[in-house]
């Protein structure tokens, strides 16, 4: 009976991952209309752009690894929980060719990153731009460097709003049900509901049921 609580206890600790681990974290935007959502409805994005030209054998395999390295990336447990956004764009679609000039793209594959919904830029004022096709660990430097402190500060706010509404709830029961436009963190909080049911809808359909005790 001990092993089998434990093993309970353990699945309701990695709950919360279950549902987005072992899948893909990029969304890929097939216009220009929801290139901008994409990277405005979450704190943070880092943009892939790419041209996929399919009748070149060469560009189409390097591309499809750098595409490979950039979905690994996506798959950080950090990122997820800083709400960074792995966007992918095709600038050889129509409608939207012209974001490369629109952000000084001018050597493809080319990843910008992204702070509430605005391109970063160096002390200069230009927009941050690494070209080439760089591996998995690369491509989270490129991350780090430029969006760590923010995303840190967006952390440390986060987890300070989570213990006042802990505090605020303390001793009570809740029950929720909600749905959510969002698919890209799906129960990313557990159907459970700590510390108050109906909170993991925020980001997908479901409902949840939880409890929180006095501190």
């Amino acid at each position: 009976m001990c092993v089998v609580k434990k093993k309970l206890a353990l699945f309701l600790t990695c709950l919360p991952f279950l549902s987005t681990s072992g899948r893909e974290h990029v969304s890929v935007a097939r216009s220009q209309d929801a290139f901008y959502k994409r990277v405005q409805e979450n704190p943070f994005a880092i943009v892939l752009f790419y041209h996929d030209e399919k009748h070149n054998r060469d560009v189409h395999e390097k591309n499809k690894q750098v595409l490979r390295a950039f979905r690994m990336a996506s798959d950080s447990i950090y990122f997820r929980q800083a709400r960074l956004k792995f966007v992918a764009v095709d600038i050889g679609k129509k409608g939207i060719d012209n974001l490369q000039h629109q952000y000084g793209v001018n050597q493809m594959p080319a990843f910008i990153s992204f702070r509430y919904g605005v391109p970063v830029r160096n002390a200069h004022k230009r927009i941050v731009v690494m070209a080439g096709f760089p591996t998995k660990e690369r491509i989270k430097i490129f991350i780090n460097k430029y969006l760590r402190d923010d995303i840190e500060t967006y952390l440390r706010l986060e987890s300070e709003k989570r213990e006042e509404e802990r505090s605020y709830y303390g001793g009570s029961a809740y029950f929720g049900i909600g749905y959510a436009y969002d698919p890209y963190y799906p129960f990313y909080y557990g159907n459970y509901g700590y510390p108050y049911g109906g909170y993991s809808n925020y980001y997908a359909p479901g409902f949840g049921f939880g409890f929180s005790v006095p501190l």
